[in-house]
């Protein structure tokens, strides 16, 4: 039996975490691992909650001003569990969502189109715009339905699920790093060709972006939902970066331009209701425990308190 895993690291993203829990393991992953920085939201109440269930694996990343708290979780959680003990590893964020066209939709269904030499499946994005401000009881893959066109240069970013993660000595945001030093290896894109990454290439520098002429979603893609609302945006802000080290986010990457740019969304895209029934099966699991639900309803509370005194703050 083939077996998947996902990872992830997030920081005051609570509101988020069970539809994306619920979203893969709809799609088939045997084991969800999450690393939680500092956090106020009730993140890791709700994490240790999960994990106490057997829904995801959890542990606290306690990273150094100095380091990347994307990479030290993925670093505390390989060590930490048995995250490389399976087939296929991916790594992605929680605004990030896969779907899969091929198939029936599964992880599974994805990776049997990859050939028994094929070592990494690289898969563009598609980028979703705003929206209004969020109410109890919504969920992100339902309250966003437009995207930017294809092309557009923001989808070239890509992320990667990887064969047998065990041979490579680390892990980025958007795919496995430092591999065997001798190994030259395959990559599978979305459009089903393949390309070759030669022996002690710098992975991080293949394995971020795709030339625009080579992105395709048609075996897969990621959708990712990364301004959401103004107010969630805003929140956002005050997050900080997690693929930069604290002692250097100035954040200005998330600026009134990145979100103009995706705001911009306009192309009607809801093929990811095809996982609804599904996801919505594995979230009232979650919320049927006592335990989880009143962790939950916490963690909402918080939330919208935030998005209270945001609101106000603007008047």
């Amino acid at each position: 039996m083939t077996r998947h895993h996902i990872m992830t690291s997030v920081k005051n993203e609570a509101i988020y975490l069970l539809e994306w829990v619920a979203h893969h393991k709809a799609l088939g992953f045997d084991q969800i691992y999450i690393a939680a920085n500092d956090c106020n939201d009730g993140t890791p109440a709700l994490l240790r909650k999960l994990d106490a269930n057997g829904f995801v694996k959890f542990c606290r990343n306690k990273c150094p001003a100095d380091k990347i708290p994307q990479h030290e979780g993925y670093k505390v959680l390989r060590e930490r569990f048995d995250v490389d003990e399976c087939d296929w590893l991916m790594t992605i964020d929680v605004d990030e969502f896969l779907y899969v066209s091929v198939g029936d939709g599964s992880v599974g269904a994805l990776t049997g189109e990859a050939d028994e030499n094929v070592d990494i499946i690289a898969l563009n994005s598609l980028n979703f715009g705003t929206g209004d401000t969020p109410k109890r009881g919504d969920v992100v893959t339902r309250r966003f339905q437009h995207r930017l066109a294809r092309e557009h240069p923001s989808n070239r970013s890509i992320k990667s699920i990887t064969r047998n993660p065990s041979r490579f000595m680390g892990a980025h945001n958007h795919s496995m790093v430092r591999p065997p030093a001798d190994q030259d290896l395959v990559v599978l894109r979305g459009d089903g060709t393949t390309f070759d990454i030669a022996a002690n290439t710098k992975l991080w520098t293949v394995l971020r972006h795709l030339p625009l002429d080579e992105a395709s979603h048609n075996l897969a893609h990621y959708n990712h939902y990364s301004i959401k609302s103004p107010v969630e945006y805003a929140l956002r802000q005050q997050r900080g970066r997690g693929a930069v080290a604290p002692a250097d986010d100035l954040n200005i990457r998330h600026s009134a331009e990145y979100f103009g740019k995706r705001a911009a969304a306009n192309d009607l895209d809801n093929r990811i209701a095809k996982y609804d029934q599904d996801t919505g099966s594995w979230m009232e699991k979650m919320l049927a425990i006592p335990s989880i639900k009143s962790v939950q309803d916490e963690v909402e509370d918080k939330f919208f308190a935030k998005v209270a005194a945001l609101i106000e703050g603007d008047k």
